[in-house]
């Protein structure tokens, strides 16, 4: 079992919270299926992937990799039809999450250095 844990960016201080409890976040029951739960918060909430980088640390949605083996190559984790991946700008090679972490290194998120997506 893999640790659940957020991570929040706040646009009006430029800063990244990187441990929130989930008793402090609003959530709203759907009316569709009362199972399923919604965020009632227009701050973008990103979820542990359940593992870590080269150097063991916790990589989130909208971190941005680096993947190296024979090449360098570079993308940015979501979240999409169940299951996270990263989506890669030097490659369309999206199963990089499937390697060991010894190749993976977290070079930035979306939020503080989006100059680091091509």
């Amino acid at each position: 079992m893999r640790d659940i844990k957020f991570r929040m960016w706040d646009e009006t201080k430029k800063t990244m919270t990187k441990s929130i409890l989930l008793e402090d976040m609003v959530l709203k029951a759907s009316t569709r299926n009362p199972k399923t739960f919604h965020w009632n918060c227009d701050i973008p909430i990103m979820q542990y992937i359940g593992i870590d980088d080269a150097h063991g640390v916790g990589i989130f949605e909208g971190d941005i990799l680096s993947f190296t083996t024979d090449s360098t190559l570079t993308g940015v984790v979501k979240y999409t039809d169940r299951s996270f991946e990263c989506e890669m700008y030097d490659l369309d090679y999206d199963d990089v999450l499937n390697y060991k972490s010894e190749y993976i290194e977290i070079i930035g998120n979306i939020h503080e250095n989006p100059e680091l997506i091509k």
